[in-house]
């Protein structure tokens, strides 16, 4: 049944928004009338409702003014009483205000009713309103959503705050404008208005949004929305920021649903579940977890023995790994607080104020450490935030599991995974160390003579002094290139920090620039080499094939840049992902100041090998340049820290059991005498004797034959070797570490296997 401006009126006690001040309603109005305006050229007619207890004479003035339309009609209130409910044809433009009736035995709302019953007539009907975001945004309100989205699409959202009359209560409210489902319109527009926002500022920003002359801007963005199907319009949803935040997380790895991982965890009913005293606390009951305890930080914010006496069942009680999230919580915050239940925290329960995330079994435990620290992390408390419910005053976020457990969270490469673990494993460390040296501060003044409170903090404090002192060297990049870098990089270091030390400029100036050419050229045989492993062609290896088979003289570190450069540039390394060696590599290469760096030692060195080297009082300026550069391209490297050079003495395999070990060396820090570990290994092509390079997941590249280890023929100190020169067919080798030369025949074969002979 048709509704019509002439039909009989029926009062009812309702209420209509009335804004927080007549500016406000203004500014509101404006942007109103600028939309129709923008997308229609029908002066809007507007529906306003019959009430004896507002006055919409003076809202139906107001809009006069801000919308100039002279088609306001007054309908009747009780268009969601009776079972024959009304159709409402919407013609063209039209701005319909809803009662605000709200019962709380009811929903859909009575407002909400009469939004439904709005229909379109063509493509050209257009039909704004104004009601509580609730409608727009809460779970609840899906059924009205869906039944909107059978005949409407969104086309403009302002999320703004109103004042409820009598009551002073700020309230959360959306302007939203609806399109007939079949328009071609596609843009969403989304806007919100904050109450401190100057009026010039966001009717200049409006018009640029609704004019297409921004995508983005403080107070609102364009998006695109090809259809909709009910979904709520929270503001951020649709943000083009939050959607390449999405971006980025799905570049870490395969995105599955928090749903997938994690199932949703008890929560204890206190009349249902559980029986206890509330003005009596225990020792013995299990501790009782509401959203407040959960603490920004992750942890659980009261006292180890604050207990309620309580009889719980197993099945409502929390287990080890749990995550912890508080369901409400303000919307001012940066982060998600979330807390890992852990075994000294146990037995415990959750109340409903509690979001607790069960991990499922067949993901393990890097899985749910990632997953931890992600979740407190800002790029996913701005995701979830997006799709979540904000409270009608727009000062709480809520978190529903039926949104969340659709959040998208990444599975990362094993790269990362072992980094986060082995990170959470430092925390765990420092957490550890930080408690007993409280321990020993606390214990040693309950002493009551001056020579037992000295030994206890001289003698047992000392352990902790050193391992503070030893991870203080870990912030000093010297310390870090002589200790963990690969043996040849960290050797030649050593000699730099040596002769720097000691004041003798010329023997600094050589050995500086010695250090960037070995840096160059062990990288560039690393690349070499991963490529090989990788099958991966450069183009560059024609050029060392060609040169060597002319016995043209020696590779220089010209052919060094040159294979980096390629490995930089070339379209079939930019495709590799993130998880491959190469992929640290070319972020290294691609950075501004390591490029800059090593021209300026490229030039240096060219400059020292034509004569035209630095001289007298030059030399200690030219040294603090060239070291500072050095430094810029050693703190590039550090990548390097993580791909252990590694020489194989030993393999035993099982081939029954198709798993072997690996007794190998790790060649990292300045010195090659170094213990020897065995490792498990399921691959059998491991060779004896060769060099490696092991990544963190533990696979093995090889080196040969660009690089090998073996004891140097003229110093016979353990020694690295690369390829150098070739004479009709001699090759010959040189050492990374003191320059000395040899020739290996035997290696002829190998470099014809990968095309450099």
């Amino acid at each position: 049944m048709a509704f019509h401006p002439e039909d009989k009126l029926i009062y009812m006690q309702e209420s209509v928004p009335q804004f927080e001040t007549d500016d406000h309603w203004r500014l509101l109005a404006k942007l109103i009338d600028l939309f129709f305006k923008r997308i229609t050229k029908d002066v809007p007619t507007v529906w306003i409702p019959n009430t004896e207890h507002s006055d919409p004479a003076k809202l139906a003035s107001s809009l006069l003014h801000g919308l100039q339309s002279s088609h306001i009609f007054n309908r009747p209130t009780n268009l969601f009483l009776g079972s024959d409910l009304q159709d409402i044809p919407i013609d063209g433009a039209t701005f319909f205000v809803p009662s605000w009736k709200m019962r709380r035995d009811m929903r859909p709302e009575p407002y909400e009713l009469e939004i439904m019953r709005c229909r379109p007539t063509g493509q050209d009907s257009l039909l704004g309103t104004i009601i509580p975001s609730t409608t727009l945004t809460s779970r609840s309100a899906l059924k009205v959503r869906e039944t909107l989205a059978a005949s409407w699409k969104p086309v403009l959202v302002i999320h703004s705050t109103v004042t409820l009359p009598g009551l002073g209560l700020v309230f959360h409210v959306t302007i939203p404008f609806f399109a007939d489902r079949n328009t071609s319109i596609d843009q969403l527009y989304m806007f919100r208005v904050p109450p401190e926002a100057e009026s010039a500022a966001v009717l200049r920003e409006f018009n640029r949004i609704i004019e297409g002359k921004s995508q983005s801007s403080r107070y609102g963005y364009t998006s695109i929305l090809k259809t909709y199907d009910g979904e709520a319009l929270t503001f951020g949803r649709h943000d083009p920021e939050v959607l390449n935040l999405k971006r980025e997380v799905a570049n870490l790895g395969p995105n599955i649903d928090i749903g997938e991982m994690f199932s949703r965890g008890p929560n204890l009913v206190r009349s249902k579940d559980a029986t206890w005293r509330e003005e009596e606390i225990y020792s013995e009951g299990p501790r009782i977890i509401t959203g407040h305890d959960i603490a920004r930080y992750g942890a659980i914010g009261l006292p180890e023995t604050q207990r309620k006496s309580s009889e719980v069942a197993s099945e409502h009680q929390l287990k080890v790994g749990d995550l912890l999230l508080p369901r409400i919580f303000s919307s001012r915050r940066k982060s998600l607080a979330v807390v890992e239940v852990t075994e000294d925290l146990l037995p415990a329960v959750a109340l409903q104020s509690v979001l607790v995330l069960r991990p499922n079994p067949e993901f393990d435990e890097r899985d749910h450490i990632f997953v931890k620290y992600y979740l407190r992390s800002s790029i996913a408390y701005e995701i979830i935030k997006s799709t979540a419910n904000v409270s009608p005053t727009g000062s709480d976020v809520r978190l529903d599991w039926s949104e969340l457990r659709k959040v998208l969270l990444p599975r990362p490469d094993e790269a990362l995974k072992a980094a986060l673990m082995e990170l959470d494993d430092a925390a765990r460390q420092f957490d550890e160390w930080r408690s007993q040296a409280e321990t020993v501060l606390q214990s040693s003044f309950s002493e009551t003579s001056s020579k037992d409170i000295r030994r206890l903090i001289v003698g047992q404090g000392r352990e902790l002094r050193l391992r503070s002192q030893a991870a203080s060297l870990i912030g000093d990049s010297a310390y870090t290139i002589r200790t963990r870098y690969p043996y040849p990089i960290a050797y030649r270091w050593r000699r730099v920090e040596a002769a720097t030390s000691a004041g003798d400029y010329r023997g600094a100036y050589e050995e500086i620039l010695d250090s960037a050419e070995i840096l160059l050229c062990y990288l560039a045989q690393s690349v070499l080499a991963l490529a090989q492993n990788s099958q991966l062609e450069l183009g560059f290896k024609q050029n060392l094939r060609n040169r060597l088979a002319n016995g043209r003289g020696g590779l220089t570190l010209g052919d060094w840049i040159a294979i980096l450069a390629e490995v930089r540039d070339g379209k079939i390394f930019r495709r590799l992902p993130d998880e491959h060696p190469l992929s640290d590599f070319r972020a290294t290469l691609t950075d501004a100041a390591f490029e800059r760096a090593r021209d300026r030692l490229y030039k240096r060195r060219n400059d020292r090998a034509h004569l035209r080297g630095v001289d007298g009082p030059e030399l200690p300026d030219a040294v603090t340049e060239i070291l500072d550069d050095l430094t810029q391209l050693m703190t590039g490297a550090k990548f390097l820290t993580d791909l252990k050079l590694v020489h194989v003495t030993g393999v035993h395999w099982d081939s029954m059991r198709s798993q072997g070990s690996i007794t190998h060396r790790e060649l990292m820090g300045d010195h090659p005498v170094v213990p020897t570990k065995i490792l498990q290994h399921d691959k059998s092509d491991i060779e004896v004797g060769s060099l490696y390079l092991q990544d963190r997941q533990g696979g093995f590249y090889l080196l040969r034959p660009y690089l090998t280890g073996r004891h140097c023929p003229k110093c016979h100190l353990w020694s690295t070797f690369h390829i150098d020169s070739a004479t009709s067919k001699i090759i010959t080798l040189k050492s990374l570490e003191h320059s000395h030369t040899l020739v290996d025949p035997s290696i002829n074969a190998a470099l014809e296997y990968v095309g450099i002979l």
